[in-house]
């Protein structure tokens, strides 16, 4: 089974549980900070991989680190997959989550950047159309990317839409190329 399946079916599993006990946006926001605090500390990534410590160690750290900080339903998941000796997975179960999270709530994350910043009326305006074209709530994200020289681009899933000055240029620089 790849990394991503196993990832994906712990973290059905969570989202199905929290759900149940009514503790999913309290999972959610849990999961969401520590998807954070994996991606920014080297040393948690290495506690979490570490393949020879032992089961008591493993649960002294998750509790130092963990039993105060999130809820006792993602503390339990924690010790949980610790004993199941799947740590390593979690910052991958992490984001399968939040993807489940989105879909359930008919969420989709759509990233614009542009070559200066975009007001609000104009984020708005992208928000709407998108609403509208992919019937869900947009959650939108907007960046500066100086390098587009104008016009913006936007992402949507694994798809992304050019309407920048740059991809124009790229894109007559090929013609001209295959000529």
């Amino acid at each position: 089974m790849t990394e991503n399946k196993i990832a994906e079916r712990y973290a059905r599993a969570l989202l199905s549980l929290s759900r149940d006990q009514g503790h999913e946006d309290a999972v959610h926001s849990d999961l969401a900070g520590l998807a954070k605090v994996i991606d920014e500390s080297p040393e948690l990534k290495a506690f979490l991989r570490h393949p020879t410590m032992s089961r008591q160690q493993q649960d002294n750290g998750i509790d130092a680190l963990f039993a105060s900080r999130v809820h006792p339903l993602t503390h339990t998941f924690i010790k949980f997959l610790a004993d199941r000796r799947r740590l390593a997975y979690l910052g991958d179960i992490t984001q399968a989550f939040e993807t489940l999270h989105r879909e359930a709530h008919n969420v989709l994350r759509v990233t614009v950047s542009s070559a200066q910043a975009l007001t609000d009326a104009q984020a708005n305006s992208i928000r709407d159309k998108m609403a509208d074209k992919y019937g869900k709530t947009i959650e939108l994200s907007t960046r500066v990317d100086e390098a587009l020289i104008g016009g913006f681009t936007i992402q949507v899933l694994d798809s992304i839409h050019d309407s920048s000055v740059k991809g124009k240029l790229d894109a007559l620089r090929r013609t001209m190329c295959h000529a």
